[in-house]
């Protein structure tokens, strides 16, 4: 049914409420610009601030960047000096008698007091030589040892040195301090084992060849303290950074949140007014109507007063009229569908008989009504493989008809097609029910035994064979006699073997003077 055209003018109380909504949606669209205006402030906050505390964080790594350069300078301008210090002791490492052995000492006392006693002035003078070098050897390891005593307890006056060692050419101990646990120097006796977090600097001395070195031990204990300075420094100048700027957050917050607060509160019951009064109840009328037709309920209307004389006593008007073509378009289409159901029904059951039609014709021999070589082959498969895998007995019969081509020759090929209809019939109503006979070309045929060993398939052979030499065949009772050809399914066999032990058999009985059965064994023998 066509709806008539209807020209409507737009009422003053529905234009005021298109002015209202008009007025809402654009306080909406200012609240709206309000809160994006105050979260890209605060992005701008997050950005200053983070900017911040990167250049906060650069300058302090600077700094102890450069603290540790010139704590690392130090430290080998120091070695250096130590070293020059140490290459005096060095030398005279190498030429010194050693002075730790009371034996030695000893024996030069007495070499000097012999001396003494003996007449001899020149025998005295070299014993006064001898003493007058000893004495010159241990002043001068005094002197030596005094002096890298002092060098090394200036050195330790400097924060982050724990230990300080000089070895000769030979890597034993020339002289060395460490500080303990409680801060004080004491000399080392054995070479300096370090802890795992202890650095290592070392400076050897050579003087023509080498004399030994000089190592510092040592810590960023300095280095560690100013960071952890520095990372105090920053947690101090976030917190200061975090409290401005929740102070100037709250601040900007508090004020966009007063005026999109005002304007959202206003907009928020311009709309909810209009909403509620002009168009939520009817909507709703409308929508449980809609509900009503969706249940197939064609009988419920709208209860819109058309005294508003607007657009949605309209819109009820034609949903009635709507809903009445519906009614009638659903009983049309009910009536439609139980039509379409009973054709489709109808075609359906037409479609099966054909795929059945087509189905037996795709597998059954035009001429004589009996399975065609397609369907022989896929049954033959089929059951070949339950023989294999089950080890189930499997015969087969190759048949041929005896001199046919002269039955043609004679008699015409009506008859010779006579012939082969009957052979067929006498096949079927011979064989039993789970055997399957077909033709396998022209005049040959072949019966599937299944379940068969070669004693029952022989049996079964014998009874066709008869069956048709007895049959008098076409209208003048011709005698028509066949050859059969078995043979048995054996473990190892596959479809061509089988089929070529049925040829050969088949073969053989029509050379042995054919109407007769001949079964070739998987052994190659002939029974007969």
């Amino acid at each position: 049914m066509r709806l008539p055209l209807v020209h409507l003018r737009l009422p003053r109380t529905l234009s005021f409420r298109l002015i209202m909504g008009l007025i809402a949606m654009l306080l909406a669209i200012f609240t709206l610009g309000n809160a994006v205006q105050l979260h890209v402030a605060q992005l701008q906050l997050d950005e200053e601030r983070e900017a911040q505390i990167v250049a906060q964080r650069e300058t302090f790594q600077q700094d102890i960047a450069a603290a540790e350069a010139q704590f690392q300078a130090d430290l080998r301008y120091q070695l250096d000096i130590l070293a020059t210090a140490a290459r005096g002791p060095l030398l005279n490492r190498v030429s010194a008698i050693p002075v730790d052995n009371q034996d030695n000492e000893s024996e030069v006392i007495a070499q000097f007091t012999t001396c003494l006693e003996q007449s001899d002035p020149t025998r005295a003078y070299a014993c006064l030589k001898v003493r007058a070098h000893r004495f010159a050897i241990d002043s001068m390891h005094l002197v030596n040892h005094l002096l890298i005593k002092t060098s090394i307890e200036l050195l330790f006056a400097r924060e982050g040195l724990i230990a300080v060692e000089i070895l000769d050419w030979d890597d034993q101990l020339l002289d060395g301090y460490r500080l303990n646990d409680q801060g004080e120097l004491q000399p080392l006796h054995a070479p300096f084992v370090a802890p795992r977090d202890v650095q290592r600097l070392a400076r050897e001395v050579i003087e023509e060849e080498y004399l030994g070195q000089v190592i510092f031990y040592y810590t960023y204990a300095q280095i560690d303290a100013m960071r952890q300075r520095a990372d105090e420094a920053i947690a101090s100048f976030i917190a200061y950074s975090d409290a401005q700027f929740a102070a100037a957050r709250q601040h900007l917050l508090r004020a966009r949140l007063i005026e999109g607060l005002l304007f959202f509160v206003l907009s928020l019951v311009a709309i909810s007014t209009i909403t509620l009064v002009t168009i939520t109840r009817p909507l709703k009328q409308l929508t449980q109507h809609a509900g009503a037709l969706a249940a197939g309920d064609f009988t419920r209307q709208p209860t819109i007063a058309e005294r508003r004389g607007d657009e949605l006593s309209l819109l009820a008007k034609t949903f009635n009229l709507m809903s009445e073509n519906l009614r009638k378009s659903y009983a049309a289409l009910q009536q439609a569908n139980a039509e379409l159901e009973q054709k489709v029904a109808e075609r359906t059951r037409e479609l099966a008989e054909k795929n059945r039609e087509l189905e037996r014709l795709s597998t059954t021999d035009r001429l004589t009504q009996i399975s065609n070589r397609a369907k022989l082959e896929d049954s033959f498969t089929k059951q070949l493989a339950n023989s294999q895998r089950f080890d189930q007995p499997l015969s087969l019969l190759l048949v041929d008809v005896d001199f046919f081509k002269k039955i043609n020759d004679n008699y015409g090929h009506a008859i010779g097609d006579q012939v082969l209809i009957e052979i067929a019939a006498r096949l079927r109503a011979t064989v039993r029910e789970t055997d399957e006979p077909g033709r396998w070309g022209g005049e040959e045929f072949l019966v599937l035994l299944p379940n068969t060993d070669q004693e029952g398939g022989w049996q079964l052979a014998q009874r066709i064979r008869q069956a048709i030499a007895e049959h008098p065949f076409a209208e003048a009772g011709l005698p028509v006699t066949i050859s059969l050809g078995l043979t048995s399914y054996s473990p190892g066999d596959d479809k061509n073997r089988i089929l070529e032990r049925a040829d050969q058999a088949l073969y053989r009985a029509k050379k042995e003077g054919r109407n007769r059965v001949c079964l070739l064994q998987d052994s190659h023998e002939l029974l007969s």
